[in-house]
């Protein structure tokens, strides 16, 4: 799982067209709050799992400002 995020964070960084970063924002700005509500409410998953689901939803976010800021 970390692989696929770290490949996916780098891919993102590198292979930008016009309005990818727009579209990126809009889809997390959309699916973050509904994964972060399953997270919180998901009594099965471990407090390292939960911790890894928030880290990633974090990662993005910072992926997300540092494509803003380049652009």
């Amino acid at each position: 799982m970390k692989w696929t995020v770290s490949v996916l964070l780098l891919c993102s960084g590198c292979c930008m067209t016009p309005g990818f970063v727009d579209t990126q924002r809009a889809f997390f700005s959309v699916v973050e709050p509904e994964y972060r509500a399953y997270v919180e409410a998901d009594v099965t998953l471990t407090d390292e799992q939960k911790r890894n689901r928030y880290d990633l939803l974090a990662a993005e976010e910072a992926a997300l400002q540092q494509a803003e800021a380049a652009e």
